[in-house]
């Protein structure tokens, strides 16, 4: 039964990734700007890589800050995000919901140049954000001598507006990776019991504007400290497309999040783009916690 459930889960993601209508344009052989590089630091974000599931419900609501550094005088954007983790009848499956509440972006003639975005429109405004959902697998658990390995399944909504301002593009895309995990405990009653190394590659996709996708390899590698009052993790991770017009963006982020407190914690984080995102970003929030619901049992 539980092998079915997941089936079931897997499918509907399959049959929402095959239901993408293309953008319908001419010309199907040049390669276009739709890339991290020329557009808001919202549309083509690096996602964290998968090294746990969580057992609770869980949302995050936090405040974002990006300060781009395309051009010589910086653009800015903030915005409000948010992220939800669901279990599904096992500690072995959530559903994750994330994305952008509002974005509220300060742009310049520069950068707008670059982006070639009508020098005629704002250079500031307000848009809803991209929509996030994906089923986080874990497929084996760890042991003593071999490592644990999760499995995500992601799909993009196309919710995000302003495609003429170059803060989200129009369409669809989806992602399929995979990580292995390994814990190393030093001393289980110490603050800091030990860390986690993780490592995992991946698949992401994303609909162009010539009626054509721009295909691309996932990498990601990072560790977490351990602990039962917080979580420290960094971690490198990117993708690359088979466009190479600026379509392979690499960052690094570093994220703290509390565990002290059994329902309200604090959550802290800042990344920094290294090639083909060029912003740095800064945010903070709250994150709560519940128990899952009667219908969730622990293996």
């Amino acid at each position: 039964m539980k092998n079915l459930k997941l089936s079931l889960i897997l499918l509907l993601f399959c049959g929402i990734m095959q239901a993408q209508t293309p953008i319908e344009r001419l010309n199907l052989s040049t390669p276009t700007q739709i890339t991290p590089y020329y557009f808001g630091p919202n549309a083509f974000p690096v996602p964290l890589l998968l090294d746990e599931l969580r057992s609770t419900w869980h949302a995050e609501l936090c405040a974002d800050y990006f300060r781009g550094h395309l051009a010589s005088t910086p653009d800015h954007t903030a915005d409000i995000s948010f992220k939800i983790n669901i279990p599904l009848w096992t500690e072995r499956v959530n559903l994750s919901i994330w994305g952008q509440i509002d974005e509220f972006f300060f742009d310049n003639p520069e950068v707008r140049a670059l982006r070639r975005v009508d020098p005629a429109l704002p250079l500031k405004g307000v848009s809803p954000g991209d929509v996030y959902l994906s089923t986080d697998m874990l497929v084996l658990k760890e042991g003593t001598k071999y490592p644990g390995i999760t499995l995500r399944a992601a799909v993009k909504t196309a919710s995000g507006y302003m495609y003429e301002y170059a803060r989200y593009y129009d369409s669809p895309g989806y992602f399929c990776d995979l990580y292995l995990f390994k814990n190393f405990i030093w001393d289980s009653e110490a603050v800091v019991k030990g860390l986690r190394l993780t490592a995992g590659a991946g698949f992401l996709c994303w609909q162009n504007a010539n009626a054509r996708q721009n295909d691309a390899g996932m990498f990601a590698a990072g560790v977490r400290l351990l602990s039962d009052y917080f979580s420290l993790q960094a971690q490198v991770g990117g993708y690359v497309g088979h466009e190479r017009m600026h379509d392979a963006p690499i960052s690094a982020n570093i994220r703290l999040e509390g565990r002290y407190w059994k329902y309200l914690n604090p959550v802290l984080y800042c990344s920094a783009g290294l090639h083909d995102y060029p912003f740095f970003q800064i945010g903070a929030g709250l994150s709560v916690d519940f128990k899952p619901m009667t219908w969730f049992k622990k293996e």
